[in-house]
């Protein structure tokens, strides 16, 4: 009979102490947790506020960064086109031309028989 009471005992330890904290908990002032709880929504919007905010100022300046790379990668083609048109044999004759040059006719070029070297 011993060994049936002892977790009758348990039981019921455990069922006083279930219902004292049910009791605890009734006893709180419900206005404080509302408090509490308002407080932390507030937080909880405040920082969502905060981070949509961070987010759209980025998409931002993505977009404006894009912008810009894409005005650079056009400048950067113009620039191109126009090294092409000044290296067109057509341009280079007429700034050899424009820069008072004369062709040749005749061109002699020098050689020489004694590897030496000379110096003044």
């Amino acid at each position: 009979m011993t060994t049936l009471a002892m977790p009758f005992r348990a039981r019921r330890r455990r069922h006083s102490w279930l219902r004292s904290t049910i009791t605890a908990w009734r006893a709180l002032d419900v206005r404080a947790w509302n408090v509490v709880a308002l407080l932390a929504l507030t937080a909880l919007v405040i920082a969502y506020l905060a981070l949509t905010n961070g987010n759209a100022t980025a998409g931002y300046e993505l977009r404006s960064l894009e912008r810009q790379g894409e005005t650079l990668r056009e400048a950067t083609r113009q620039l191109e086109l126009q090294s092409l048109s000044m290296q067109s044999i057509d341009a280079i004759t007429t700034r050899v031309v424009d820069q008072g040059f004369v062709p040749v006719a005749h061109v002699r070029y020098l050689t020489s028989s004694d590897r030496s070297v000379v110096v003044r």
